[in-house]
């Protein structure tokens, strides 16, 4: 199944593997704004990432929507290696709109880092306040997503649990 988006791209994978990635991605995925200071004003990026400590199912990430996977050393002496699959903008896009229709509890992530990306244009201009503001506005609303206590909570219906 080839994936065609506004911007030009293409993914080229079965549905399946689109559906997979999409939900290996809500368990152990995310993506950010990452925010640059720049001469006149700050510049903003998105980035789609995933961390394991199995390789494998990163490199089938890469191989499905590119990308690149590298080790990744996290704190303590008691963790095992772990590996990242990175992407980032434009090919972070192409990624976040291919899984999108397939998310359980990201989207609300998703969207607001697909609208940053979308008001990028690939070419040197003055942005006004107004932009700086609404990109600023939505750098802190993905990082308010990703701070303790400030996620949006995935409820479950409550179910009255018999244990045998």
């Amino acid at each position: 199944m080839k994936i065609q988006t506004k911007e030009g791209g293409e993914i080229q994978g079965r549905e399946t593997d689109i559906a997979w990635a999409a939900g290996f991605w809500e368990g152990d995925g995310s993506c950010n704004i990452r925010k640059a200071k720049g001469n006149l004003s700050p510049s903003y990026f998105i980035t789609a990432y995933a961390v394991n400590s199995n390789i494998l199912p990163l490199a089938r990430l890469q191989s499905i929507f590119g990308g690149k996977v590298f080790k990744v050393k996290l704190g303590g002496w008691a963790h095992k290696p772990s590996f990242r699959w990175l992407t980032c903008a434009r090919q972070a896009v192409l990624f976040l709109k291919s899984i999108k229709p397939y998310l359980s509890f990201k989207d609300e992530e998703v969207s607001l880092s697909l609208d940053l990306q979308s008001r990028i244009k690939y070419q040197c201009a003055m942005l006004t306040v107004a932009e700086i503001a609404h990109r600023e506005s939505l750098y802190l609303k993905v990082r308010s997503l990703h701070t303790k206590g400030g996620a949006k909570k995935w409820h479950l219906p409550q179910t009255q649990i018999d244990w045998v």
